[in-house]
């Protein structure tokens, strides 16, 4: 028997586990959908059902056109969050080809051991190659041969027919899998595919049963479907790709996390493995044979539930519960929900402090018990950095409107795209990754920052200015730059976001325990206080039950936590509170601009922080 041909779709994770070297970037959550939206997915009632009939099967050889949506974004943005997504897929060759927004970031695997990243980088396109993907340094051989074997759409063999329906004018079979995640978390996928085997739309659905409230949710719409080999010149690689590979390694660019966080951004629009994972958790873990991707989900979802069992049995003073994360493995964790670094030298002498903040002029006496700016313009709705690294661009642009709006009474909505597309030189690197204080050093010198409405939300690197709505519109916002608040002093930070506004802080966020956080007051005794990998925002304090926390707000949608918001214990110093007080950092806003807008609300100038001079700069 010949052997199986080789098939790429999962060298995107293999090269992810391949250049992994540090924990790197942020991304997902989301606010919770309509009642209608899974009509509009097209769940129209079948027109017949049964358990006879057997499953569709896809080629090992394709080109597809889909819409990958997360339609709760919608929430945040008027245009919500929809991906457009061009495959090329030769599993005989072991060749892949993926295209996001018409190319703009692109995926070129040539072979098993070779996969090229094109993508966006301020106003030119950088590229970068990951080599031996799948060779000494990824999985090993073994493995590596067993995750050569999966397929980029998923086997249906352990999906139920529920019937048929018309769906955008043509005949579709629907065909269903649901997932039991605990005793109160279900997802369900539908799939509708034509009876000749064409995918026309797959839909997903996490609900809880008992608050009937929904914690994921994604729309894939295939647009074009042409089985068969796609031509050789789809997945040929642009001559300058390996000068631009070269210069990004220079620059830093091409850093192993920042590398990882593309990767993996790239599989996270190819849900398939995850769903072949789901198939098999259905019926039984011996359905994943052999195949060593599925079998590491697989134990990850079984340890996940392990976890989560023994927390809830012991009084923890917090609750976890499974999500979406329940079968991530940790590497894609990291590269993508996860993703604040750690500042290159020559972008910290770039975005240095105007001073630090210590609370001069503040009457620690009379500083209120408790903070929350919930609710009130300094603090907005939660969004979601979906499949981007990008949680350091949602902390700056937090306290960017937390500052602002505490400052001359509006009430704004910046865009982190913008952070995104247009940081590059002050030691960010997109959705692979990135700091604050760069981000808001970045508008203090471009002149300000634009509102979400006029750049929106792509979720994806894009070139600088290329995808705002109004490019002649102004910025809403100008600021001098960012404080630091006094590292370590509790009281420095309590005094800053009571009197200033939300501060960007940087947490230690690769605890089991607070990626499956679900609602109390959270606290670790083994995170750090200095390997920080995540960047949120501290939008006030308080006590709960006699103990005191920090309340943060994070950027992977109203899904994850108590509605997107963790509560985290305050220690007074006397031990771990997992990096809020290590780095915490603030918007000040331009006075002439911050007085000109509290003019147009009728109130008054606002009162300039009192900054103490910062630490001398690093020698060059």
């Amino acid at each position: 028997m010949a052997p199986s041909p080789p098939n790429p779709a999962p060298l995107l994770l293999l090269a992810l586990l391949a250049v992994l070297s540090a924990r790197p970037a942020c991304s997902l959550s989301l606010p919770a959908p309509r009642a209608s939206l899974a009509e509009s997915a097209g769940a129209a009632s079948p027109q017949r059902a049964g358990s006879d009939r057997s499953p569709p099967s896809f080629p090992s050889a394709f080109e597809a056109q889909y819409t990958f949506t997360l339609p709760y974004v919608q929430v945040v943005q008027s245009r919500g969050l929809s991906f457009p997504v061009h495959v090329w897929y030769d599993g005989e060759a072991g060749r892949l080809r993926m295209d996001v927004y018409d190319g703009l970031d692109r995926i070129i695997q040539t072979d098993a051991d070779t996969v090229y990243s094109l993508y966006p980088r301020i106003n030119a396109t950088a590229c970068d190659v990951a080599h031996d993907a799948a060779g000494p340094t990824g999985a090993g051989a073994g493995l590596a041969a067993r995750l050569l074997s999966d397929a980029p759409l998923p086997s249906l063999d352990e999906w139920r027919y529920a019937g048929a329906t018309v769906l955008r004018g043509k005949d579709a079979e629907i065909w269903t899998l649901r997932e039991r995640l605990s005793e109160a978390k279900t997802a369900v996928y539908t799939f509708y595919i034509t009876p000749e085997g064409t995918p026309l739309r797959l839909y997903m659905m996490g609900s809880n049963v008992v608050s009937y409230s929904h914690y994921d949710e994604y729309l894939i719409d295939f647009d074009y479907w042409k089985p068969g080999k796609p031509p050789a010149a789809a997945f040929s690689v642009p001559k300058t790709c390996p000068l631009d590979a070269a210069r990004a390694r220079a620059s830093g660019a091409a850093a192993p996390d920042a590398r990882a966080a593309r990767l993996a951004q790239a599989a996270a629009l190819m849900p398939w493995g995850r769903l072949r994972a789901a198939g098999a958790a259905a019926s039984a873990p011996a359905a994943a044979g052999g195949d060593g991707l599925l079998l590491r989900r697989l134990a990850a979802r079984a340890e996940a539930a392990r976890f989560v069992e023994a927390h809830d049995a012991r009084a923890a003073g917090f609750s976890v519960a499974l999500n979406r994360f329940s079968d991530w493995l940790p590497e894609e964790y990291s590269a993508l929900m996860t993703a604040r670094r750690a500042p290159r030298a020559g972008a910290a002498l770039k975005a240095r402090p105007l001073g630090v903040f210590r609370g001069e002029g503040v009457d620690f006496g009379k500083l209120p018990k408790s903070v929350d700016w919930r609710g009130t313009g300094a603090d907005g709705v939660v969004k979601d950095q979906a499949t981007c690294g990008s949680c350091w661009a949602f902390a700056a642009s937090g306290t960017m409107e937390g500052t602002w709006s505490v400052a001359t009474g509006e009430l704004l909505s910046l865009s982190e795209q913008q952070l995104v597309d247009c940081s590059w030189d002050y030691g960010n690197n997109g959705c692979g990754g990135g700091f604050m204080e760069g981000a808001i050093q970045y508008v203090a010198d471009a002149g300000g920052a634009m509102s979400e409405e006029a750049y929106q939300y792509l979720g994806q690197n894009a070139f600088c200015g290329a995808n705002a709505t109004a490019p002649r519109a102004k910025p809403s916002a100008r600021f001098l730059g960012f404080a630091q608040v006094e590292p370590r002093s509790e009281r420095a930070l309590m005094a800053a976001v009571a009197t200033l506004g939300p501060v960007a802080v940087s947490i230690d966020a690769a605890q089991m325990d607070f990626k499956y956080f679900a609602g109390g007051v959270y606290s670790s005794t083994t995170c750090s206080n200095d390997d920080l990998d995540h960047a949120v925002l501290l939008v006030g304090y308080g006590e709960e039950n006699g103990v005191p926390y920090w309340l943060i707000k994070n950027s992977w949608s109203t899904y994850w936590g108590d509605n997107g918001y963790v509560k985290m214990l305050r220690t007074d110093g006397g031990g771990t509170d997992c990096g809020i007080t290590t780095d915490p950092v603030v918007a000040i806003p331009l006075p002439e601009a911050a007085a000109a807008a509290a003019a147009r609300l009728g109130r008054p100038a606002p009162r300039a922080p009192r900054l103490a001079a910062p630490a001398a700069a690093p020698a060059a």
